[in-house]
């Protein structure tokens, strides 16, 4: 059944395999880091907000997100042609799985951060608030008190 040349085989092709996920893995999150930083700072709640870019950025990736792979495979042939010089084997199919994997990093790298607590709470509001802050993130602080409601109004009364 398993010859020596069906073994040899199945060494390439399993190497191969591990060259296209390591790379396109790297790849991915090279350029869907940045991407998912960009989409937080620039997002409604982030600390530089532009509508703009983020409304341009996000219908970027939602579509690239809604391709599915064959077809950007077969759509991203020349781009794949221009970047690697072949379009044949496992170093082409790391710009279409780069291309399908960055966005969806994009997403998680943005919905990561955005849950991230600030770290605000009764002891340094008051700091926080002098340095300039109109909108504070204290998610342990009010979720983790008996009384919501209360520690709020305190968080409130202490930012003045």
């Amino acid at each position: 059944m398993l010859n020596s040349a069906m073994i040899d085989l199945l060494g390439v092709s399993l190497w191969e395999t591990l060259y296209m996920v390591v790379i396109s893995t790297i790849l991915s999150y090279a350029v869907g880091l940045p991407i998912g930083v960009v989409l937080n700072i620039t997002g409604k709640d982030g600390i530089c907000r532009n509508r703009v870019i983020n409304s341009i950025l996000g219908v970027i990736v939602n579509i690239f997100r809604s391709i599915p792979f064959l077809i950007l495979l077969i759509w991203m042939i020349p781009v794949t042609q221009a970047i690697v010089g072949t379009m044949v084997g496992p170093t082409s199919v790391i710009v279409p799985l780069v291309a399908s994997a960055a966005p969806f990093v994009g997403r998680m790298v943005e919905s990561s951060l955005s849950e991230i607590d600030g770290g605000v709470g009764l002891g340094n509001i008051a700091e926080v608030s002098a340095a300039g802050v109109d909108i504070a993130v204290a998610g342990s602080a009010v979720y983790g008190a008996e009384d919501v409601g209360q520690r709020v109004k305190e968080l409130v009364a202490r930012m003045g």
